[in-house]
């Protein structure tokens, strides 16, 4: 599937460099309205029927007045306040998912609360949408329908500076369970959803790791494009980041004079920048393209020593290590490597990758590898 996110040419991406735009400063929660009137209970103990928002102005129908409708600003510390009726067996729900019964859960709501998602983006302070919404959202990161999931997300208002962190985390959660069963097109209008509605900081977040998994796939448009929205952030350093895993995506896709132009634009970084480990693998993985297996190994061992096993590309830089050894054909360090990843990394679809690629790397169990 193509987004509709903007994919442009490694020339832009250099242009990149000077780039100071405005994007995350237009962030903001879309107005919205809703086919089917939301029964709500306001501040007064009157039923109303909230239709939808524009900018901080909730708008409703008073019951029995079908067609006139009121608005009224919502501000975090007013008395304005809507509460929506919870499900009578909400007690049965929120017990399944914090016992991490998430089938269950979705099973016990019988009407998914998509339109209520819409209005998070009320101050908690003024609704009591959020739980509710949390609940639900938190399930579907773990279980059931993709098509739900995707239909959740996109509303989700992420743009509102109310939304409540935890929810980015389920975002995450789902990108990861969906890459990992590799429902890709659903995983592309996730990440156009996020991508749109997050300032870039946090979309990096969230994308860069399931970007890792992407390449594996080969899903080279949909990695590209995550970079792209890196690179034409304000930061400076966040713009630098989406630039040099462009870099490595040219050089991993063979695109060796991309990649060699992109990273001399952006020059030399040193080993106190935070973005060292990344121009390492960066330029170890040119390397590799052009068969210099020294270098290769020379800024991937840089790259290696320089990350955590938390972080989520380590497991690619053993692969890329492996790789270049093996080119070499120097099987005894190679060994020596695989076996450590499969330690570090027993189920990382990184460590099937390289043993499917060189099968005598297989016996990762021998004593003396």
């Amino acid at each position: 599937m193509r987004s509709k996110r903007k994919y442009i040419s490694w020339v832009a991406l250099a242009a990149g460099l000077a780039l100071v735009g405005n994007f995350d400063s237009q962030l903001q929660a879309k107005d919205f309205r809703i086919e089917e009137p939301l029964r709500v209970t306001n501040q007064d103990g009157q039923e109303v029927l909230l239709v939808g928002m524009e900018g901080n102005l909730a708008i409703f129908q008073f019951e029995g007045m079908a067609g006139a409708e009121a608005s009224v600003p919502i501000e975090a510390g007013s008395r304005i306040r809507f509460s929506y009726p919870y499900p009578r067996n909400f007690n049965e729900i929120q017990s399944a998912v914090l016992n991490n019964n998430f089938d269950r859960a979705l099973r016990l709501i019988r009407t998914p609360p998509i339109d209520l998602l819409r209005f998070l983006a009320i101050p908690e302070g003024n609704s009591n949408f959020h739980l509710y919404g949390e609940i639900y959202y938190r399930a579907l990161a773990f279980a059931g329908d993709t098509e739900q999931a995707v239909a959740a997300t996109a509303a989700i208002p992420w743009g509102s500076r109310h939304l409540p962190n935890v929810f980015r985390g389920h975002a995450a959660t789902l990108l990861n369970r969906i890459v990992g069963d590799q429902e890709i097109e659903s995983a592309d209008r996730i990440l156009s959803i996020l991508q749109e509605g997050l300032p870039t900081a946090e979309f990096s977040s969230i994308a860069l790791p399931v970007a890792d998994k992407l390449r594996l796939l080969g899903q080279t448009e949909i990695v590209e494009s995550i970079y792209n929205a890196l690179s034409q952030s304000t930061d400076e350093e966040t713009r630098t980041l989406g630039l040099l895993w462009s870099a490595y995506n040219q050089a991993n896709t063979g695109q060796i004079e991309a990649a060699t132009d992109l990273l001399n634009r952006i020059g030399e970084i040193t080993e106190e920048s935070p973005l060292f480990p990344i121009y390492c693998l960066a330029h170890g993985r040119l390397a590799m393209a052009e068969e210099q297996t020294v270098p290769a190994l020379r800024f991937l061992s840089r790259a290696m020593v320089r990350t955590s096993i938390a972080d989520s590309y380590k497991p690619e830089i053993y692969f890329l290590m492996i790789r270049s050894y093996m080119m070499d054909e120097d099987l005894v360090p190679a060994r020596r490597l695989a076996r450590e990843m499969a330690v570090f990394y027993p189920a990382n679809m990184w460590l099937q990758s390289i043993t499917e690629r060189y099968p005598q790397l297989r016996d990762l169990e021998q004593p003396n590898i």
